[in-house]
């Protein structure tokens, strides 16, 4: 089910039997799909990002009916530009069953679905679906879960160094261009453009990296141990704070 992206509808055209407290779209029609669910019967939804990470009290209020009064069962963050050109806001998709309680909710941040995202949306570009599917089919399996931690782990002392030297390489440019902005000196340029040059070069030998979206939720057991190097299990708390802690780390392929 795809709900509307964004949108508000008039206070009094809201139906008695959804909350109240709020006026927009991708809100009520959560409620509404909760609703029209019977017990134990499931749903996939895209939804924008805010829907799960924003704060106000109507989505705190939903937030916590989705895993306090449902089972949240897994989100797949989608970066923006996947509906391009009609929509450039990041959505995720929800995996929810109607009743229980959430106990573990396994997350994945897709970083793209073979096409660029821009407005052309141009076939060739990275795709994540495959390992989407691979994961979440996988995900309570204890043996493909230890080889992706161990990959990940990998990556990351790999990763190390390398991270070190861009971090010094951007420290350089920073001075350079002050430098070359206030006193232009001969040869400052030059030296701008090495260490620019140097940066690109760094961030080209760089394994795929990048951090998983923030997630409100306390991690049940070490980083990885969902699915995959991006993908992740949480165990919430029992109230809406859960969606007020910040949880950011590191997720390689």
């Amino acid at each position: 089910m795809n709900p509307p992206f964004k949108g508000a509808i008039d206070k009094g055209d809201v139906s008695p039997a959804l909350p109240g407290d709020t006026t927009k779209t991708e809100l009520l029609f959560v409620h509404l799909i909760l609703r029209a669910l019977d017990m134990g019967g499931c749903c996939a939804a895209i939804v924008p990002d805010g829907v799960l990470f924003g704060s106000s009290r109507a989505h705190l209020v939903l937030s916590e009916r989705l895993i306090e009064e449902n089972h949240l069962d897994g989100v797949v963050s989608m970066p923006s530009g996947v509906f391009k050109p009609y929509a450039g806001v990041s959505t995720a998709v929800l995996f929810f069953t109607r009743g229980a309680r959430t106990e573990r909710v396994w997350f994945y941040d897709m970083a793209g679905d073979g096409f660029s995202l821009d407005d052309k949306r141009t076939s060739g570009a990275h795709n994540d679906i495959p390992d989407v599917v691979a994961c979440w089919q996988k995900r309570q399996d204890a043996a493909f879960q230890a080889g992706r931690a161990e990959r990940v782990n990998a990556l990351r002392v790999q990763l190390a160094p390398l991270k070190a030297e861009r971090l010094q390489a951007q420290v350089e440019i920073n001075r350079l261009t002050f430098e070359n902005v206030i006193a232009n000196e001969d040869g400052t340029a030059g030296r701008l453009q090495a260490a620019q040059q140097r940066l690109a070069e760094l961030a080209r030998r760089s394994p795929r990296c990048r951090r998983t979206r923030s997630i409100d939720a306390p991690v049940l057991g070490d980083q990885g141990a969902g699915a995959g190097p991006t993908s992740m299990i949480f165990q919430p708390a029992a109230t809406a704070r859960w969606m007020r802690m910040r949880l950011i780390t590191s997720s390689c392929r």
